[in-house]
């Protein structure tokens, strides 16, 4: 089963009022990065899948000594009592032209270049291997003396050989954050 063909059903379905049987089957449907395409495919009544297990991770100083980076953190999952890292804005920072979203794969290469020049936070090495199923969501608190800032945000796999493979990733302009509902907006 591929993406396309779910597409069409979707659409006669919907569309051409042809009953196909995807009412009858789980609202969801995902695929797994990485596995076999006969194994990729994964449905659920849910999302995120009601097996997933979410697990807070918080940034930390380090270094991980994993990647070489502007700062080099660490992602733990214990909470640090306190903390900042300052970063000064590197323009030629780039994840290249292509994204997932217009084409190509894999839309990312190595993603090494990218992490020397920005902010990172990784994990200690994982005992198992994990599978990944929903959105991370990422929380900062930023100050910044410009007008507007766009923030990126990238899930990676490092390899044992320090290449770094995107794996997802999330993006905001600060200007259209939701904004904390005690807090006074000038204008």
């Amino acid at each position: 089963m591929d993406r396309a063909t779910e597409l069409l059903r979707w659409y006669d379905y919907w569309l051409k009022d042809i009953d196909n049987g995807i009412m009858d089957e789980p609202p969801v449907l995902y695929g797994v990065i990485g596995l076999s395409r006969n194994k990729s495919i994964r449905w659920s009544d849910q999302w995120p899948p009601a097996d997933s297990h979410p697990v807070d991770y918080y940034f930390c100083d380090g270094p991980s000594k994993s990647v070489d980076s502007v700062n080099d953190g660490l992602l733990s999952t214990i909470a640090p009592k306190s903390g900042t890292d300052r970063y000064k804005v590197d323009y030629t920072t780039t994840s290249g032209s292509k994204t997932r979203w217009t084409g190509g794969t894999p839309a990312y290469p190595d993603m090494t270049t990218n992490d020397r020049k920005a902010l990172t936070y990784t994990t200690a090495v994982l005992a198992n291997d994990v599978e990944i199923a929903g959105h991370p969501v990422v929380h900062m608190w930023i100050e910044c003396t410009a007008d507007d800032v766009d923030l990126f945000a990238y899930l990676e796999e490092v390899e044992p050989d320090g290449r770094s493979t995107y794996i997802t990733d999330g993006c905001l302009r600060a200007s259209n954050r939701r904004l904390n509902p005690t807090s006074a907006v000038r204008g």
